[in-house]
């Protein structure tokens, strides 16, 4: 592990401070020398300013062995920037990195918070700490206290995760946080959560969802409202966790529409409004490929329901899309169908021409550029939806 710790320009005083989960403490005026006796880093970088150089740096070097990183005052932008970068620079990469902004002034704090997400994602350095020497927070005895603001990282995994979810369906990262907070509380706190079944859930959800499985999406978002207020018990136990409540509340939300009643089956009247809502959720996340697909068979599935053919059943599914193909192909030939046989027909075609485009991977004499794929597929899965909705008051289930 190594270490990072800025150093300003502050008259500082000695002061023992104590990491009470470590049960170590040391006395220093520098909080870097209290970095260095008792996390023992295999190097430490001490960072300064011209002005902070000129105070500190031969005391330091008296005391400790370090590595010096000179940056700028940061009293611009563009000297912020440079301080980003000669620091970012310095750290190796796939390093496990402890940071101490006890001394850090300005908007050195800030910078550190942003080049910690930063590190971690281009040099793929594992934070270990954040850590803070809170002179001002002495006890009776005159102990200071060492705060851990490593949570404030998780803040911003939490809420990233949470966003791609919402907005993307992706679920593999708020699924890893949960199971990876469930254990770390288990082995810290022994706090046995069900942290790990809320990533269960959300994993399945997004499972279903990405190889289309309208029921099993039903199923396992009928199931998250109630889960995360349970888990909402289990995170007023947890205070660093406590900001997830907020963030997982919003999540229900997002999928209020994609539950059916235990009474319904997807190929109900409430089960095909189900489908269109998902090919309208997959149109809002961007999964054009599942919401083509979804549209396809809702067709389909449509057609049998009309013709009274049985939905899961290959050899009546084939007849149905018998019946479609044979109203494209009239309209191909200029033969006038009724209203519904034509729109339907019509989008047959075009859903049919869509998806034989994506499966073939590009890879025909004639295919659409993808940014034209993308807003027929939106044209195509809008028109659909309305169809189901417009059907649907008709149909008897």
């Amino acid at each position: 592990m190594i270490a990072l710790s800025l150093i300003g320009t502050g008259n500082y005083q000695d002061v023992t401070y104590r990491d009470e989960i470590l049960n170590k403490e040391f006395k220093s005026r520098y909080f870097a020398e209290v970095v260095f006796n008792i996390y023992k880093p295999e190097k430490i970088y001490l960072v300064f300013t011209e002005e902070a150089y000129k105070k500190h740096f031969n005391e330091l070097n008296s005391l400790m062995h370090f590595e010096k990183i000179d940056i700028p005052s940061g009293k611009t932008s563009d000297e912020i920037w440079d301080m980003f970068s000669i620091i970012s620079e310095k750290i190796p990469s796939n390093s496990e990195l402890l940071i101490d902004i006890t001394h850090s002034f300005r908007s050195q704090p800030m910078l550190i918070l942003a080049m910690a997400v930063f590190l971690r994602v281009v040099k793929e350095v594992k934070i270990k700490k954040i850590i803070y020497g809170a002179f001002d927070a002495k006890n009776e005895n005159g102990i200071a206290p060492i705060f851990d603001l490593t949570q404030f990282i998780d803040l911003i995994d939490w809420s990233y995760a949470t966003e791609l979810f919402v907005n993307n369906g992706i679920s593999s990262l708020l699924s890893k946080i949960l199971k990876d907070l469930h254990e770390r509380t288990r082995v810290e706190n022994h706090i046995f959560s069900k942290l790990k079944t809320l990533g269960d859930n959300f994993q399945n959800i997004s499972e279903s969802l990405t190889f289309i499985r309208p029921k099993q999406v039903s199923e396992y978002s009928s199931k998250l409202k109630s889960t995360i207020n349970n888990i909402n018990l289990d995170i007023e136990k947890i205070n660093a966790s406590k900001p997830l409540k907020y963030l997982l509340n919003k999540i229900p939300v997002s999928l209020k529409n994609l539950i059916l009643s235990d009474d319904d089956n997807i190929f109900s009247d409430a089960g095909f409004i189900l489908q269109a809502e998902i090919i309208k959720y997959y149109l809002d996340t961007q999964q054009y490929v599942q919401a083509i697909t979804l549209s396809r068979e809702a067709l389909v599935s449509l057609i049998c329901k009309k013709n009274s053919l049985k939905f899961q059943k290959r050899d009546d599914r084939l007849k149905a899309e018998d019946i479609l193909n044979e109203w494209a192909d009239f309209l191909s030939k200029g033969i006038k169908l009724e209203t519904f046989p034509s729109q339907v027909g019509n989008l047959w075609t075009k859903i049919r021409e869509a998806r034989n485009d994506i499966n073939h991977a590009g890879m025909r004499e004639s295919v659409s550029p993808a940014s034209k794929l993308k807003r027929n597929i939106e044209d195509y899965c809008s028109e659909t939806i309305q169809i189901i909705r417009d059907a649907h008051q008709s149909i008897k289930s």
